[in-house]
Parts: C-alpha cells; structure tokens; sequence
C-alpha cells in the first residue's frame, strides 16, 4: 500500500530552504518557464486548465513569488 501510494517529490534548494514539488507541478513549472499557457500545458499533462492555475499559484506561494513572469524568472536561476 505505501509504494502505491508514494509521491514523486522534487526538491530544490530556494533562500536557504528545501522546498519540494510534485511530479505535476514541476511539469507545470517547466512548460510555463518556454511560454507555454495554461490551456497548452492542461492539454500536454492531460489536465484542466483549472487544474494548471491552481498548480501555477501552489509553485508561486512555494516559491514565494507574485507573477508568471517572476515565476520564469526564478526558473531559469535553478
């Protein structure tokens, strides 16, 4: 039951703290980093776009960040 149920957790190091993603919203934060939308990425992932925005607001609260354009930006810094 505990395999079944493990999540593929993604770590990096951000100001000094250990913040994890999920396999979903580090797939999320990849498309957004080459332009992709919303709609564009809920369709590659297989998602609603509702899905995705909740995603891309879990990532910047994570990250401590307000727009896609800094969410970007901290991206290409990792």
């Amino acid at each position: 039951f505990l395999k079944e149920t493990q999540l593929d957790r993604y770590y990096i190091a951000w100001k000094g703290k250990n913040i994890f993603f999920l396999k979903n919203q580090k797939e999320c934060l990849y498309y957004l980093s080459v332009g992709k939308s919303y709609n564009e990425i809920a369709l590659l992932l297989g998602l609603s776009t509702r899905t995705i925005e909740a995603y891309s607001r879990q990532i910047m609260n994570k990250l401590k960040c307000h727009t896609k354009d800094e969410l970007i930006e901290i991206h290409s810094m990792l």
